[in-house]
């Protein structure tokens, strides 16, 4: 009995504090250099209690010591960091009024102190995940800690500092992800030789470490690397349960329609040409084929159809006819997607993507389903073609965008530096969103490395609009800067940076001459290599002051 009342004792003084400190500031991590225990939800999601023991690490390596996890389904005497989701038992016994307004939202998570404790609370799994981590970051943590081998400065006092009314977000956009593309160069042979020489090839130990990234940016979609160099992702159970096991929602890119890799999964010689106007039965037999066994949990389905890799359909005489195959195919998708699936295609996240020739066809006349998202692209060099128009807005299906920030094709690719300006980004970006662009943003970030900063930038804005404006893009960067170089020097690397990206934005480095990657493209130097080299002194000198001018 006594202990009942001193419980009791202590919770009303909890409340009482609770509600005194609703506007706190700041939130102490540590207190006499020990970190404060972690209570957990006794029925937590692995995944969350996989970010709760991330963070006790981050902290680990920040102060030397790891806090204490204890997991619990009731608030404790002994102050605390409390973890779960909204619906979850431990964070239900605390009675925190202000989660009402979060409560049913997507992916939103809720942070704040109260009294000696602190409330991280998400309205899902993916949602409280975020949460945590973004409380890692706050504490001087890297997203790229893993890929980029930043470590933090240590400290043995560990403070959170926390907004008035706590910290409360909420994607703007709702899939946001990367598309692992053109890997031949580093990321496939580099994992096929150092990560995982088991599977000698991208697998589900590169992925793994692919899925911890990009829940520290705040993303939840991967199109997975589909060259001829890299086998499948479903070819590789392991894959899909690693996808699954990180809450990851899988898509395929604009030419991998129905979750299937054409460039390794197709086979001409046993199946005939990849021609749905003279082999229609076989090839939705290979669609059904993997949406009947298909193992993710969640995923996001291309429709529409192009040639076996990047290239035009088959068949047809003409644009108008393959505009209508085009509508007949995307009805078919459909029809197949809510047979198996046993949905009604409102229900089930479906893609198309107006990449290259398909924009032309639509811009025909192409019927697309309404519940179908569009899926909106750049030029391959940061500049988005087109963007929903105002009764294109009104589409149950909403629209997206596809964007480059790595790109291998005509006329000529940038692989070698990740070159894209911030503020192209940032003015593309935010006018896709500003025109109803805000169901899917994918970006094409090649081998990851070395887009680390730009992949960085394009999921900030995809999870906040508003993170980025006229007025303060540099100070992002400088931000940026100091978490992965320190305050020392950020100033230093910043300018340093945006030099680069201004030189860059003149002539990207891998245009200073023609290689031949494609096979149309003949190797020579460029104009603005050959010209000078070709002139006198006295000619060069001219030559170069009227670049300069113009």
């Amino acid at each position: 009995m006594k202990i009942h009342i001193r419980f009791l004792v202590f919770l009303l003084c909890w409340v009482a504090a609770s509600s005194f400190a609703l506007n706190a500031s700041r939130y102490s991590i540590t207190r006499n250099n020990k970190p404060a225990v972690i209570y957990l939800d006794g029925h937590a999601d692995s995944l969350v209690a996989w970010a709760v023991n991330d963070l006790a690490d981050d902290i680990e390596t920040i102060t030397g010591n790891r806090p204490a996890i204890q997991r619990t389904n009731v608030i404790q005497p002994k102050p605390g960091i409390y973890v779960g989701e909204f619906r979850d038992a431990l964070i239900k016994s605390m009675q925190l009024t202000q989660l009402e307004n979060q409560k049913g939202t997507w992916e939103s998570f809720y942070i704040n102190s109260f009294g000696e404790n602190l409330v991280i609370s998400g309205s899902d799994v993916r949602g409280t995940v975020y949460g945590i981590f973004e409380v890692s970051k706050r504490l001087g943590i890297s997203p790229w800690k893993w890929w980029a081998d930043v470590k933090p400065l240590t400290r043995k006092n560990l403070t959170l500092e926390i907004e008035d009314g706590g910290i409360v977000q909420h994607p703007s956009v709702q899939y946001r992800g990367i598309f692992l593309n053109d890997e031949d160069w580093g990321l496939q042979p580099w994992a096929a030789k150092t990560l995982e020489p088991e599977t000698g090839d991208i697998g589900p130990k590169t992925y793994e470490k692919v899925f911890q990234l990009l829940l520290r940016l705040k993303a939840n979609t991967i199109w997975p690397a589909m060259h001829p160099c890299t086998k499948a992702f479903f070819s590789n159970p392991a894959n899909s349960l690693m996808a699954d096991k990180y809450h990851i929602i899988v898509g395929t890119s604009h030419c991998e329609p129905m979750h299937r890799n054409n460039v390794g999964e197709w086979d001409e010689s046993q199946s005939g040409a990849f021609n749905y106007f003279t082999n229609k039965e076989a090839i939705c037999n290979y669609w059904q084929s993997r949406i009947s066994n298909l193992p993710n949990a969640e995923n996001i389905f291309t429709l529409g159809m192009r040639g076996v890799h990047d290239g035009n359909m088959q068949g047809g005489k003409n644009n108008t006819e393959k505009m209508h195959m085009l509508e007949d195919i995307l009805l078919t998708q459909q029809k197949m997607l809510s047979n198996t699936l046993h949905k009604s295609t409102d229900s089930i996240a479906q893609t198309m993507v107006l990449y290259k020739e398909v924009l032309d066809l639509y811009d025909l006349g192409l019927k697309v389903p309404d519940n179908v998202t569009l899926m909106w692209c750049d030029d391959n060099y940061g500049y988005i073609r087109r963007l929903s128009n105002a009764e294109e807005q009104k589409r149950s299906g909403g629209s997206g965008v596809y964007y480059h920030l790595s790109y291998w094709g005509s006329p000529h690719d940038y692989l070698w530096l990740s070159t894209t300006q911030p503020g192209l980004i940032y003015y593309e970006m935010s006018k896709a969103y500003a025109n109803g662009a805000q169901k899917i943003w994918i970006v094409n970030v090649g081998d990851i490395k070395p887009a680390e900063y730009n992949t960085e930038l394009f999921l900030d804005l995809a999870w906040n609009i508003h993170a980025v404006n006229n007025d303060n893009i540099d100070q992002h960067l400088y931000a940026w800067a100091a978490r992965e170089f320190t305050g020392s020097i950020a100033t230093d690397v910043s300018r340093l940076m945006m030099e680069y990206y201004r030189l860059a934005m003149l002539r990207k480095p891998e245009f200073m001459g023609w290689s031949g990657v494609e096979p149309k493209t003949n190797v020579k130097l460029t104009e603005l290599i050959r010209l000078p080299m070709e002139m006198s002194c006295n000619e060069e000198s001219t030559y170069t002051k009227n670049s300069i001018q113009s």
